[in-house]
Parts: C-alpha cells; structure tokens; sequence
C-alpha cells in the first residue's frame, strides 16, 4: 500500500514515514520491558511493607524477587541472540524498503513492484520469525515464573495462616501480605 501510496508523491517521504512510525509502534508497545516501569517504582515501598508486617513474609518476598530475577536474567541470556538478529533483519528490511520508496516511479514503470516487496517480505518475514523464536522461548521462562508467582501467592497465605494460629499477626495483615506479594 504505501509503495503505491508513494507514487502519487515523487519524494516518496510520506510512505517512508508511515512505515517509520509504525514500525516505531510496534517496536515500542511490543517491548517486553515496557510495563516493568509502572511497577519498578513501588517494589521497595511493598518490599518494606512485608518486613514491617513480618520478617518472614519479607524474606518470602526476597526469595521471589531474587527468583524472579534470575528467571529474568535467563531469558534475556538466551533470548538475546535471537532478538539482535531479528532486529538486524527487520532494520534492514526497512532500509530497502525506504529506499525503494523513493524510487517507485522507476520501479513500478519498470513492472519491478512484484520483486521489490517479494524481497521486502522475505527479509521482514526471516526477521519476524528469529522475534517469533524468542518469543517462544521466552513463553517457557514465562510459565516458570508463572509457576513461580502461584507458589509465593500460596506460600504467603501458608505462611499466614501459620502466623495467625500462633498469634503473631493478625488476620488483616495476612490478607494485605497476600495482595502485596501479588
């Protein structure tokens, strides 16, 4: 679509920024750190807040931090080679692309349409695929802290309940530990 859009303009610059922006996008909201920021801030403030209600309860919460952490730690060691590369492939997936655009006059006159965007989507395709790869792996390391985050949920409540039988907390302050081990 934009390689046509960009016949009716002889530059060729506003297909070239429309697929700038949109691969801007969709490299910004498909970024896996995105929504660590909204949370990054308030992990010292809950952290304390299972010390203050109970030292177990916050060395629970360091466990699963520290968990969580490596789980972290390898999923971007193995997924680190796959993401450059797919990266690599769709930068240059959009070079050729943005160059062609500024070329469509003489490419379409020359019925090489076809072949251009066959070549732009192979090489967007193989860069697509290496980012579907890590995905996939990542989906593994996903599960586990999954996995993970249930276990802590049951283990705070387990660990609550005990408190509450021997009198050491009350029963608001096992349910605030449990939402704040969420």
């Amino acid at each position: 679509l934009t390689a046509q859009q960009a016949l009716y303009n002889p530059a060729g610059s506003a297909g070239a920024r429309a697929m700038n922006d949109l691969d801007g996008l969709r490299k910004f909201l498909g970024n896996r750190y995105f929504l660590v920021f909204f949370d990054l801030p308030f992990t010292p403030l809950f952290l304390a807040a299972m010390f203050y209600f109970h030292l177990w309860f916050g060395l629970l919460a360091l466990a699963s931090i520290g968990l969580t952490l490596v789980l972290a730690y390898l999923d971007e060691h193995y997924n680190k080679a796959a993401v450059k590369e797919g990266q690599k492939k769709m930068a240059q997936a959009d070079i050729y692309m943005n160059r062609n655009l500024h070329n469509s006059e003489v490419i379409s006159s020359m019925g090489m349409l076809g072949r251009v965007r066959r070549k732009w989507q192979g090489t967007a395709i193989h860069g697509m695929a290496r980012h579907v790869q890590a995905a996939e792996r990542e989906g593994g390391l996903s599960a586990a802290s999954s996995t993970i985050r249930m276990f802590v949920a049951s283990a705070t409540l387990g660990l609550g309940a005990y408190l509450v039988i021997t009198d050491e907390i009350t029963r608001g302050v096992m349910i605030a530990a449990s939402i704040l081990s969420g």
